[in-house]
């Protein structure tokens, strides 16, 4: 039977403070003073925020943009054939549409 190590608080602090921006050597005498602390919780979770909307943007612009492979076969029939019309898919955005446009009555 194979044991996993254990996630530990500590580490899971220090994972959070640096996604946050806060020093881990001194966050607890930032602590101290609370109103100081709360503000500089509020900056750091803002930026994160900000960060993780971005990359989560770029990646949905990334998807948009790649060839929806069962809607094109010609594009499946090789691999140097996807590269070669890569300059193609990657100008014009494709999207997919359904498959079965009927309806369930």
């Amino acid at each position: 039977m194979i044991s996993l190590q254990g996630k530990r608080f500590k580490n899971s602090l220090k994972r959070s403070l640096k996604a946050l921006n806060i020093d881990v050597n001194n966050w607890e005498t930032s602590a101290m003073n609370r109103p100081t602390w709360r503000h500089t919780l509020a900056i750091g979770v803002l930026a994160a925020e900000t960060c993780r909307t971005v990359a989560a943007q770029g990646k949905r612009a990334d998807r948009r943009l790649e060839p929806c492979l069962h809607r094109l076969p010609h594009l499946q029939t090789s691999a140097s054939h996807v590269v070669a019309n890569s300059e193609l898919v990657s100008a014009s955005p494709v999207t997919c549409e359904p498959i079965n446009n009927s309806r369930i009555s």
